[in-house]
């Protein structure tokens, strides 16, 4: 059952319960008004036949309603879970395929800031006050374990421990003393 088909099995079987309403309606007023009142008994018995008829025509469509919208939402529920299952599937795909693409870059950004490598350190003035550069030169010596944040050398001897976003790759000679250094093991 589509959903233009249900809504009209929804209208169909609202106009019949208003129908029912409208019979007992006036079978409550047939009951509460004397014989007497100048009601001709052919009309009251024609209205309790419509009445019994209403009623059976409204749980009718109330079955045939009920039964076609319990079709309905489990057909909606499987499309639900197929569409679902469908983006996941393609999300899926679209982060293995991101992930094999950057596979490459990965590896070489693990590369670019092994210990040893010459840096500059962004934010960090130069320890020499005649020096042009906005940024400090520092040695990476290492990861810091839990944050994830390189720990560097400066010339000056002092270390940091900064985000590796901060850090730009020199190429090129280390120009300090710090090059003759062993950071295997760190």
């Amino acid at each position: 059952m589509t959903k233009p088909k249900a809504s009209r099995r929804l209208r169909s079987r609202e106009q019949a319960r208003q129908e029912l309403a409208h019979y007992e309606e006036k079978e409550v007023d047939a009951v509460l008004l004397p014989a007497s009142a100048g009601r001709p008994t052919a009309r009251l018995s024609r209205n309790l036949e419509k009445l019994v008829q209403s009623r059976a025509d409204e749980k009718s469509m109330s079955q045939l309603c009920d039964s076609e919208l319990r079709a309905f939402g489990r057909r909606r529920t499987s499309h639900s879970r197929a569409v679902c299952h469908g983006l996941l599937r393609s999300y899926v795909r679209l982060l293995a395929d991101w992930g094999r693409q950057s596979r490459a870059v990965a590896a070489a950004f693990d590369q670019e800031l092994q210990p040893g490598t010459a840096v500059r350190v962004a934010g960090v003035a130069p320890s020499s006050p005649d020096s042009d550069e906005q940024d400090s030169p520092a040695i990476v010596e290492g990861l810091e374990p839990g944050t994830g944040r390189c720990v560097v050398s400066l010339p000056s001897g002092e270390r940091l421990a900064v985000r590796p976003e901060l850090l730009r790759p020199l190429a090129g000679e280390i120009p300090w003393s710090l090059a003759s250094k062993d950071f295997s093991s760190v």
